[in-house]
């Protein structure tokens, strides 16, 4: 697997972590893990770490629309959450975050792209 969910109980935060040449299917399984921790722990914070994953694993700007337009309608996301990604350090899979990131945010969802870990999660803790 090329994903891994976790909650971080030190800033009550989920950190979701997808590296590699992950696909589609890595993708969702690591968000629909993350909405029901984020369930499981009541949970509105959620960090989702890109800076390992590699050009390869979006294989279409159709299938980063499709997911971007259903993060928010995800099994079990709670709505009033903040979702800050790390913005992978391959550019061309940044690019595919950041056009992801558009579609969610047009369709409601509340997130922010970042390069530095320190700034997203300032971003999430503020009230």
């Amino acid at each position: 697997m090329a994903w891994e969910v976790q909650f971080q109980e030190e800033v009550g935060i989920v950190r979701a972590a997808v590296w590699g040449p992950a696909g589609n299917d890595e993708h969702v399984a690591a968000r629909d893990a993350a909405a029901r921790l984020l369930l499981q722990k009541q949970c509105r914070r959620l960090l989702v770490d890109l800076r390992e994953l590699e050009t390869g694993g979006v294989v279409s700007a159709q299938s980063c629309f499709d997911f971007g337009a259903n993060y928010s309608a995800a099994d079990g996301i709670p709505v009033a959450i903040r979702i800050a990604h790390l913005l992978p350090r391959d550019a061309k899979a940044a690019a595919d975050v950041e056009f992801t990131s558009a579609v969610a945010t047009n369709r409601g969802a509340t997130i922010r792209n970042f390069e530095s870990l320190n700034e997203a999660q300032a971003w999430l803790l503020a009230p």
